[in-house]
């Protein structure tokens, strides 16, 4: 054993400690666990499993959930199919769900079926990393079609190919008895722009605001349009 508390196996007195929930939390064990199983790549995958199987029993509950954790982290049941490596879903082929390695995000890594290793997933992303990238995407098919003026005018690149203005209402409400208490209920409104059918998306989606509707709309002039620079949206 080294300073580090590091043996042959590849593990730390310590860090399989943590790892079997001895010192520190379940959480604090995943993250160890992550790091444990990255400091691992490109080492057999039979070889990071057996150190790991020798310091985390699965006996004991909370190593087991550790354990249980682990393809959280990689994807181990991995194949070859003409060519291509194809990742199990978790847990397993279960209903046949399969996934080309090319095209997954998660997990970060996996067992390559022709060498053993463990590799990274050079797709690799994190759940967070992917929501800000659906919404940075969002934001950019959004602004191609709508533009915010102030809270009750729009924007509106519409289904007819123009420009228009677009002022918005909040849509009135009533107030209508409930089982326990009194809830509130949207009134009937016309929509001009539902009514003129300049767009098949659906009110909220439209405006990108709940609880209001089109009262009024006109088109915008071409002068208006290289004004306001719409054409470069």
């Amino acid at each position: 054993e080294d300073a580090d508390g590091a043996f042959a196996g590849g593990v730390g007195h310590r860090r399989a400690a943590a790892l079997a929930g001895d010192r520190k939390s379940l959480t604090e064990n995943l993250t160890r666990l992550r790091r444990f199983l990255i400091s691992q790549v490109g080492r057999p995958w039979s070889k990071v499993w057996s150190d790991i199987s020798a310091h985390v029993r699965a006996d004991n509950t909370v190593q087991q959930h550790v354990r249980d954790h682990i393809e959280d982290f990689v994807a181990v049941g991995t194949f070859v199919r003409d060519g291509v490596v194809f990742i199990p879903s978790r847990g397993g082929v279960l209903g046949g769900g399969l996934s080309a390695l090319a095209q997954c995000r998660h997990p970060e890594l996996y067992v390559d079926p022709r060498t053993g290793l463990l590799c990274r997933n050079k797709r690799y992303r994190t759940y967070a990393a992917d929501r800000r990238r659906t919404e940075e995407l969002r934001k950019k098919v959004l602004a191609q079609r709508l533009r915010e003026i102030d809270a009750g005018h729009q924007f509106h690149l519409l289904a007819d190919g123009n420009w228009w203005e677009v002022t918005l209402a909040p849509v009135p409400q009533e107030e209508v008895p409930g089982r326990y208490r009194p809830r509130l209920i949207d009134l009937p409104v016309v929509d001009v722009v539902e009514r003129a059918r300049l767009s098949p998306l659906p009110r909220e989606e439209l405006y990108n605001r709940r609880g209001v509707f089109a009262v009024a709309k006109r088109p915008l002039s071409a002068k208006e349009i290289k004004a306001h620079q719409l054409r470069d949206l």
